[in-house]
């Protein structure tokens, strides 16, 4: 897909602060309010950069975060990093 580079090139210009976010729903699939909710650091991170995981298991909406997903499933992606 040709205009995915453009696309991405475009949203990174207009939404730095997007960015991350973005790339990592389309490579992972996830959804905005699952990425959103992401700790990179912490007691408890999201981002295991150690084991290459990422975990999904929190969501954001309207800036309330939760410890839940809609589902109520949590989700593990491997081989992040």
């Amino acid at each position: 897909m040709p205009e995915v580079p453009i696309f991405l090139a475009q949203a990174r210009k207009l939404y730095p602060q997007h960015f991350a976010m973005l790339v990592l729903g389309i490579a992972t699939g996830a959804k905005a309010v699952g990425t959103a909710a992401l700790r990179r650091k912490g007691s408890t991170p999201d981002v295991l950069w150690d084991k290459g995981k990422l975990l999904v298991r929190r969501s954001e909406t309207k800036g309330e975060v939760v410890d839940r997903l809609k589902q109520g499933k949590r989700g593990k992606i491997d081989g992040c990093g």
